[in-house]
């Protein structure tokens, strides 16, 4: 299964669209999602960021066939496919306050209060989860968007629902730093690094300031029944 990402900064074109078609991925968890996007079949989006209605936070799509699950925080989208839940999120970054849809007296406390309301969902299924989307943290080096005591919740986290993410040594669009966006899956699933896809158009303009990026795994049989 091919796995992606993509911050697409509220912007739909046909050029985000070729880029979409061309990564080639049967899931996608995208964040910051314009009300137009298509492809093909609808998305399961969060809540509307606040101040615009034309774009969710967050948004699961997938060739699969899916059933929407409700999300635990205005800024995540979930949904399922078969037994597998893939949950699509922001997370707080510095400077959010009253643009972010949740409490939190910094942005580590904002991001502390986003992980312990997903807590519950990404325990839900273990071994089945995938968890991804815009978390503003890059999880290694320089800590460029979030905070270094949400880096570690994060972290925390990921551990407690043992996961890794394989985006987390990617580049970012900007030099000399991490992704801050990110894909978790399993840690008993194989995967292939990820890869980073430069979302930049064939005209040579930025489709987003977020690069995309995509993670090929191998999902084991789920365990027979009993």
């Amino acid at each position: 299964m091919r796995i992606g990402t993509w911050n697409m900064q509220g912007r739909w074109s046909p050029a985000h669209a070729a880029l979409i078609a061309a990564a080639d991925c049967e899931v996608w968890l995208l964040t910051e999602v314009h009300r137009d996007l298509d492809l093909g079949a609808p998305p399961m989006r969060s809540e509307a960021m606040k101040g615009t209605k034309a774009r969710a936070w967050a948004a699961v799509w997938s060739r699969l066939p899916m059933a929407e699950v409700p999300a635990p925080h205005p800024a995540a989208a979930a949904a399922r496919a078969g037994d597998l839940l893939f949950v699509s999120c922001v997370l707080p970054w510095r400077g959010a306050r009253d643009t972010w849809p949740g409490g939190g007296a910094n942005t580590a406390g904002r991001t502390r209060e986003a992980l312990d309301a997903l807590r519950p969902l990404l325990l839900e299924a273990p071994g089945r989860t995938v968890w991804g989307g815009d978390w503003n943290h890059a999880l290694h080096e320089r800590e460029h968007t979030g905070s270094i005591e949400g880096r570690t919740a994060i972290m925390a986290l990921l551990a407690e629902a043992a996961m890794t993410a394989p985006t987390q040594h990617a580049p970012h669009a900007l030099p000399e730093i991490l992704s801050i966006d990110h894909i978790a899956v399993p840690a008993a699933w194989r995967h292939r690094p990820a890869e980073r896809i430069v979302a930049i158009g064939d005209d040579g303009r930025r489709l987003s300031d977020h690069d995309a990026y995509a993670v090929d795994v191998t999902v084991p049989e789920p365990a027979p029944a009993g």
